[in-house]
């Protein structure tokens, strides 16, 4: 990101902390491990969503 923005990584991350102050990190972690559990959810509902078609499609 500091690439591409041609600034440098410490200022990048000066940038970040005046926006989000410093407790960033944690709830960022926060919300991945949030995304990644209602990513696992949806892949399950992918997977039955899938079963049920190939089921249909039998009975067709």
């Amino acid at each position: 990101m500091a690439k591409k923005f041609r600034v440098s990584r410490s200022t990048l991350y000066a940038w970040k902390n005046q926006l989000l102050g410093p407790e960033a990190p944690a709830m960022i972690k926060r919300e991945k491990r949030a995304l990644y559990s209602e990513l696992e959810e949806l892949e399950r509902q992918r997977e039955a969503l899938q079963r049920d078609i190939r089921k249909l499609q039998i009975e067709h």
